[in-house]
């Protein structure tokens, strides 16, 4: 079994690298290196690890897509995913996405 700190600095690792992508906002911004001990806890290798956090991950992020979507005031940009809200979209498509 491979040292813990190191899974948790991979799993750390690979959520800066993806920040925008699938949740890992919410595990760099949220989750502490015990936080994340505990959830991959059980895994073997690097590759479990980021992927047990990954479906933590994703499950943060489904939520919040559910959240922004049912309140009717946001869209989400096509180009980067982000959440707009809607009245902001066109001048977010020109600052970032145009």
């Amino acid at each position: 079994m491979a040292d813990l700190n190191k899974l948790v600095a991979a799993v750390k690792a690979h959520a800066s690298a993806n920040y925008n992508k699938d949740g890992w906002d919410n595990i760099v911004e949220c989750w502490g290196d015990e936080d994340i001990q505990q959830a991959i806890l059980v895994a073997k290798d690097e590759e479990a690890a980021i992927h047990t956090m990954w479906q933590i991950a994703r499950q943060y992020r489904q939520r919040e897509d559910d959240v922004m979507c049912q309140s009717g005031e946001h869209v989400k940009c096509p180009k980067c995913e982000g959440w707009i809200y809607i009245d902001d979209l066109e001048r977010h498509n020109q600052r970032n996405c145009g």
